[in-house]
């Protein structure tokens, strides 16, 4: 039986000349081989999260390893880029009311017989689970709830957000001082209705995409920047309507199969901190 010549291997030089490698690429080329996500699941990724640079953060200090060039006060950033935007278009895909526990940072609990305790950071995410509630005392001066550690919770109005144009995923997290932003777009978006064959119904959360910029708000001498809103266009006239569609209903899935992980503490800064009274109201 004749034996098959043995094929030569080709050298890294002879790789750049091939006839057939040298041919233009596609998108679809890159399924041709494993793609290295095989054993990457939800477990292994937190998504970014969009947030507002406020006067502490440290992109926006030159003398910070974390700087970007170009940042200022009042622009979002893209935790996951390191993009710095003055506004930016997203659809908002799903909402929770999450319930969140920080230590204070720098100032304690202000009530009398808590535990006075400092440092900052996150304590525990308790999704949307809302028993803490129940162990927690407001204080009357501005509403705020502190839980028996000293440690002060803070009811979190969260978006899970699609970028229209990457179908990237994301999240905005509007908690304190942000939570009356939250309420005003939910607010927005369950105002506009529907005429459909079955009759007029409130539009879905991802009927259409929403412009998302900040305004700086004021309270008792303390200045910072808060998200705003106002409608943009609708999904079925954007291009990639309905692949938006299919992302949606995918976090919808991973929401319901307790699979979507988040970091309440990505982005968090100084600078987001205060409460107003009134804030943590429950929407």
């Amino acid at each position: 039986m004749a034996v098959k010549p043995k094929e030569k291997e080709m050298l890294p030089e002879e790789l750049k000349t091939s006839t057939a490698l040298g041919a233009p690429m596609s998108d679809d080329d890159f399924f041709d081989i494993p793609t290295g996500m095989e054993d990457v699941d939800n477990a292994d990724v937190t998504l970014p999260r969009y947030s507002i640079l406020q006067g502490l953060s440290p992109q926006v200090n030159d003398r910070k390893d974390e700087y970007i060039e170009g940042a200022k006060m009042g622009m979002i950033l893209n935790t996951a880029t390191g993009k710095v935007m003055d506004k930016v278009t997203l659809v908002m895909a799903a909402y929770q009311r999450r319930n969140v526990e920080w230590i204070p940072r720098d100032k304690p609990c202000p009530l009398t017989g808590f535990p006075q305790v400092t440092g900052g950071g996150l304590y525990r995410d308790y999704g949307t689970d809302e028993e803490i509630l129940s162990e927690c005392t407001e204080n009357p001066d501005n509403a705020s709830l502190w839980t028996p550690r000293g440690h002060e919770l803070v009811v979190t109005g969260t978006w899970y957000v699609l970028d229209p144009e990457t179908l990237s995923l994301g999240f905005m997290a509007m908690g304190k001082t942000q939570f009356t932003s939250s309420k005003k777009l939910m607010a927005g978006i369950r105002d506009e209705k529907l005429r459909t064959t079955q009759g007029i119904r409130p539009a879905p959360l991802f009927y259409r995409a929403w412009e998302i910029t900040t305004r700086l708000r004021e309270h008792e001498g303390n200045e910072w920047f808060v998200f705003q809103h106002k409608p943009a266009y609708r999904i079925q006239e954007h291009e990639n309507g309905r692949a938006i569609l299919e992302m949606v209903r995918e976090v919808s899935r991973t929401i319901a199969s307790e699979d979507m992980k988040i970091d309440m503490s990505v982005g968090e800064t100084e600078g987001q901190s205060g409460s107003s009274k009134g804030d943590n109201a429950r929407m």
